[in-house]
């Protein structure tokens, strides 16, 4: 009676196998743990993005350009960068389950452990600022993300809700602007029941108040917002 020893070694000459050295074995699980550092890396860029897309966003204005609740939040939730976190959660989960001992973790414990550390770091790149500059350089070369956010910007205008979001074109004295918004339509803004702001030309304002004509708004108050880098020209794009 042939053995389970010998019936395997007959299929192995049958199959011409070959054992694989040590060193392909060590590089794939090398390469597993680098995609699942880039997977929670990717995560965190998410989150830190998130944190500030929303507390660049002054309450005030969502409150006023939305049609209630439930609105409110659909006009801050950051919906690109939430799925690239849930993304990088499922592939940290399904990478972590192909590494050495990975089997032995139930993959919601490691979806919720790949959030967990996405959070975490993703909170320190937002304390440090260091999510500025990756998200310019998005701006700059990736013509789709420049879109997305200068849609995000269309939401807020809402004139006849009392809201007024642009680009400060022309400051004139003494109580008046001139804003153009994300259409490229200028508006003559008053500024006189402002005790005092300050702002510069070329800077980005939300103006709550309310609308008194065709393309005239009387502003009550007036956030400063943060800039939003400018585009490269298209030759430099790829470089």
């Amino acid at each position: 009676m042939e053995s389970i020893r010998d019936s395997v070694l007959e299929k192995i000459k049958e199959g011409h196998i070959v054992p694989r050295p040590k060193w392909h074995f060590a590089l794939m699980h090398g390469l597993l743990w680098g995609a699942l550092a880039v997977s929670i890396g990717l995560g965190s860029l998410a989150v830190a993005f998130s944190l500030r897309q929303l507390s660049s966003t002054p309450l005030e204005m969502v409150a006023a350009a939305s049609r209630g609740r439930w609105h409110s939040l659909t006009i801050m939730l950051p919906y690109l960068w939430f799925g690239f976190l849930g993304l990088g959660a499922f592939a940290a989960s399904w990478l972590l389950r192909h590494t050495k001992n990975g089997y032995r973790i139930a993959p919601a414990w490691a979806a919720g452990g790949s959030v967990l550390a996405s959070l975490l770091l993703g909170g320190a790149i937002y304390l440090s600022h260091a999510d500025r500059p990756i998200e310019k350089q998005l701006h700059q070369r990736l013509p789709f993300y420049a879109e997305m956010r200068k849609g995000q910007e269309r939401i807020f205008l809402s004139p006849e809700k009392g809201v007024l979001v642009g680009r400060i074109v022309e400051l004139r004295a003494p109580d008046s602007l001139v804003l153009m918004d994300p259409l490229q339509m200028r508006w003559e803004v008053d500024t006189g029941q402002l005790r005092r702001f300050r702002a510069e030309e070329g800077m980005r304002a939300g103006i709550l108040g309310k609308r008194t004509g065709e393309r005239s708004f009387e502003a009550k108050k007036i956030h400063i917002l943060p800039p939003l880098p400018e585009r490269l020209p298209a030759g430099l794009r790829k470089k």
